[in-house]
Formats: structure tokens, C-alpha cells, sequence
């Protein structure tokens, strides 16, 4: 009778590792999770168990496949080389996908299940900055009748009348390049001239909501006979 009983506790053993073994792989978590973030460049997924022929394209991510994937076992990154627009981010997979676990047969992943897809909200909080100033801030210059800037991402709302110099607007303003801006104005009178930016500018990036640009000011020396002046002791 015992000898029985312990083959039957390992005959449903068996029976039960396999249909565990059988189950189909799902998503057991995913970095970042479901929710608000401010960076999209990598998804790391964690599988329910082991899988393989895990490759690119396979993660969806707002209508774009990723572009690279490293890892193995059950957990796979996926880096982004191509990013959708602020909002709402549906990562989803490539019904032509073919990963399957390592069971014999193999099951595949069930990329229509509820847990297997998800969404993310894409949310840009940081303000745009000031990257480059030329002239740079704070030098002494010879003469000044333009200041060319860039700021750190894309803008928008650039106008002539948002760079002020010594309290004067400049009297015109053209895009150069991406977020760079070049502001032209009559030139100032010789000394210490102030610069900064106006408080009701609208200057904001493309994010949605839109962050605004916080402003700021820097100064100059400007000296016409820099560098043209005789030494006394000759």
C-alpha cells in the first residue's frame, strides 16, 4: 500500500510539472512599468519563464519596432532608436513574432494576451535650457551686434522682442538650426552691456504639456579698441 501511495504522489508530481511546464510564456514585468515617465529609450521585459528567438522588431513600441535586443533567459531589452510623440505609448508586439519557450514541443508567446501588452505615459518635465551662447557670456568683445544661441531641445515661440539688450529688444531674429536662434540689434554703447530675456516671452519646447523656458541674463565688456591698443612702454 505504501509503495502505491508513493507512486501515486509521483505520478501526479509528474503530471503536475508538466502542466506547469506547459503553460504559455506571459509577461511577468517590464521596466518601465505601466504609468508616467520622462524618458523612452529602453524597455527591459521579464518573461513568465525562459524564452528564445527574441529579436528586435518583436517589441512594438507606438507604431515603432525597437531597434536592438540584449539579454536571455527570461529577461530581454529592447532599446528604442525611433521615439512617438508625448502622450499616450501603446507597446504592444509583432503578431508575426516567433518566440516560444524551451519546452519540448516549444509553446509560443501569446502575444494577444490581456497581460502582454500595456501602456505608458510619455510625459517630457524637463525644461529647456540655454546650451550654447556666442559670443559666450561674460567675455570681452570688440563689437556686438548679434548673439547667437542654442538651447538645449527644440523650441518654439522665439521672437525677436524676447532677447533683450541693455532693456532694448533686438530687431530681429532667424532659426539657424535645430532650437538655435540668431538675434540681431544695433549695436550698444561701449561698456558693460546686459542681456537677458524678456519676462513675457513665450519660448516653450514641444512637449505636451509644454514645459516653459525659465530665462535668465549674462552680461558683456564691450571695449571697439580691444586688442588695437599700443603698449605704452614701446
Amino acid at each position: 500500500m505504501k509503495t502505491y501511495l508513493r507512486f501515486l504522489g509521483a505520478a501526479i508530481a509528474l503530471i503536475a510539472a508538466h502542466t506547469q511546464a506547459a503553460t504559455v510564456p506571459t509577461i511577468a514585468g517590464a521596466v518601465p512599468a505601466p504609468g508616467t515617465i520622462g524618458v523612452l529609450t529602453q524597455i527591459t521585459v521579464t518573461f513568465s519563464e525562459p524564452v528564445a528567438d527574441v529579436s528586435p522588431s518583436d517589441l512594438v513600441v507606438g507604431g515603432f519596432p525597437a531597434a536592438t535586443v540584449i539579454g536571455g533567459g527570461s529577461s530581454y531589452t529592447f532599446t528604442l532608436e525611433r521615439q512617438p510623440a508625448y502622450g499616450t505609448v501603446a507597446v504592444t508586439w509583432d503578431p508575426g513574432h516567433a518566440i516560444v519557450d524551451l519546452e519540448n514541443p516549444p509553446i509560443r508567446f501569446d502575444e494577444t494576451a490581456p497581460s502582454a501588452t500595456w501602456r505608458i505615459i510619455w510625459s517630457d518635465g524637463t525644461a529647456p535650457v540655454l546650451a550654447v551662447v556666442a559670443p559666450a557670456a561674460g567675455i570681452s568683445v570688440r563689437q556686438l551686434g548679434q548673439i547667437e544661441v542654442t538651447f538645449s531641445e527644440g523650441v518654439l515661440g522665439v521672437d525677436a522682442a524676447d532677447l533683450l539688450i541693455n532693456g532694448a529688444p533686438a530687431s530681429a531674429v532667424s532659426a539657424t538650426g535645430a532650437g538655435r536662434y540668431l538675434f540681431t540689434f544695433a549695436p550698444p554703447p561701449a561698456g558693460v552691456v546686459q542681456v537677458g530675456w524678456a519676462a513675457g516671452h513665450g519660448i516653450r519646447d514641444f512637449a505636451s504639456p509644454a514645459n516653459n523656458f525659465a530665462g535668465g541674463s549674462w552680461s558683456y565688456t564691450l571695449d571697439p579698441n580691444l586688442g588695437l591698443r599700443e603698449d605704452s612702454h614701446q
